[in-house]
């Protein structure tokens, strides 16, 4: 299952001034459905320890960008961009 917190959106493009929803959105969906599909095959436990879940997110981070950096999407390299510092490489 996938929750989508719409208060840290609204909150997010609130604080990004110009950021656009489509892409952000994208980006969420993306990461998330990665999530699933890790979970699913086992390549991540869904009740990991905090060390494992910090890994965890950067390796999605970094699998979310390696999938999206060739989609042409206006406003989807900002988004990418606010990311940057979450990826296990740059």
């Amino acid at each position: 299952r996938i929750c989508l917190q719409d208060h840290n959106i609204r909150k997010a493009l609130r604080r990004e001034h110009g950021m656009v929803l489509l892409p952000f959105l994208v980006y969420i969906a993306t990461h998330e459905l990665i999530h699933v599909v890790r979970f699913h095959t086992f390549h991540q436990f869904f009740d990991a320890d905090p060390e494992q879940r910090a890994i965890e997110e950067k390796t999605v981070h970094d699998l979310t960008y390696r999938l999206l950096k060739r989609v042409r999407l206006k406003g989807l390299d900002r988004v990418m961009g606010m990311y940057e510092d979450h990826r296990l490489s740059v």
